[in-house]
């Protein structure tokens, strides 16, 4: 189970530093919007990770803390590898954000699960 968890922290990993690599590649600056083919890029990403967290929801035995743990730190140092002062600092809060999307996947899941369970049990007489 650490195995498919740690799978699941660094496929996390690449969604969120090819996020990173194509809002970086666009700007982050306000004054001109983002074309939709970005947009949709990015919101895909984000898609993709949320749908790792259901999967993940769905098939591990215990909710996977493990994966929404590394995630944070493996970014953090990813990003420290260039040299940059602030890169882990922004590693860390890239992925804290992913691994947010990442337990808002999990948790819709385990939360869907155990109310299908309830309606279950309320209908047996």
């Amino acid at each position: 189970m650490v195995l498919v968890n740690t799978a699941a922290s660094v496929a996390c990993l690449v969604c969120s530093l090819a996020y990173f690599s194509v809002a970086f590649a666009v700007g982050d600056g306000p004054e001109q919007p983002m074309p939709l083919s970005v947009q949709v890029s990015l919101w895909s990403i984000v898609a993709v990770v949320a749908t790792l967290g259901i999967a993940m929801g769905v098939w591990a035995r215990s909710f996977p803390w493990l994966a929404a743990l590394l995630t944070p730190l493996l970014s953090g140092l990813i990003m420290s590898i260039p040299g940059d002062r602030d890169g882990f600092s922004t590693g860390l809060m890239l992925g804290g954000l992913a691994s947010a999307v990442f337990i808002l996947g999990a948790c819709a899941t385990r939360g869907y699960r155990r109310w299908a369970d309830g309606r279950r049990s309320n209908m047996r007489p």
